[in-house]
């Protein structure tokens, strides 16, 4: 993979099973941005953290900020994250609901 790819993440993410290159990078990247930390029984640290909830807005993106980007540290090998924004979900506007935007590099040889 070259330059820098992005992911909307928000939703369960679709398994494909053996998919390879991009599109395995990309599964992996969505699978943590759509799993609540202690839903996966072997390992309940994967996926992302609540804690941001019912916080300040802006406390609560930076806490969801810093769990994306240190959960695609450690789950997702080979990516460098370069910046993650959070949008107005579509289905969810009216509510306030934010969806990260992940952009990433593939850093692996």
């Amino acid at each position: 993979m070259s330059g820098e790819i992005e992911v909307l993440g928000g939703g369960p993410a679709e398994v494909v099973f053996g998919a390879e290159g991009r599109e395995r990078t990309l599964q992996q990247v969505r699978t943590v941005l759509g799993t609540r930390v202690g839903a996966v029984p072997l390992d309940r640290e994967f996926g992302l953290s609540m804690t941001f909830l019912d916080q300040p807005l802006p406390r609560a993106q930076a806490l969801l900020t810093a769990e994306i980007i240190r959960q695609l540290r450690r789950y997702v090998p080979g990516i460098e994250v370069t910046s993650v924004e959070l949008v107005p979900d579509p289905e969810g506007a009216a509510d306030g609901r934010l969806i990260p935007k992940v952009r990433f590099k593939d850093v692996s040889v």
